[in-house]
């Protein structure tokens, strides 16, 4: 009933692993692999990224939607990340503007 809205979003991010080591790239699927920690107490990655979507088009409001993220892992092994990230979110939609931290702790196994 709205048509065919487009909407809008993308993303850019940035790590610098501290010790040194990095990503390996993979040419058979076109992106960089995790870390590989070469030391034995492992590799601290800060990390930051930038977000950005647009959800109105025409008819259909939903507003956009920013986002910034400050992070640090710690690759313990080539298989197992922890980290911690904090990031503030705007959300503007009807003439209002919401804004909200958030604290995203994680502990992964990369198979």
């Amino acid at each position: 009933t709205n048509g065919n809205p487009v909407f809008d979003g993308w993303y850019v991010t940035g790590s610098w692993v501290l010790t040194g080591d990095h990503r390996p790239y993979d040419r058979n699927v076109g992106y960089a692999r995790r870390v590989v920690p070469k030391r034995r107490g492992g590799a601290p990655e800060l990390v930051v990224r930038y977000s950005d979507v647009d959800l109105s088009d025409d008819l259909v409001d939903g507003g956009r939607f920013r986002r910034t993220d400050l992070g640090l892992n710690w690759w313990a092994t080539r298989r197992w990340k922890a980290g911690v990230a904090w990031g503030h979110v705007w959300l503007d939609r009807n003439g209002l503007t919401g804004e909200t931290e958030t604290l995203l702790t994680r502990i992964q196994w990369v198979y």
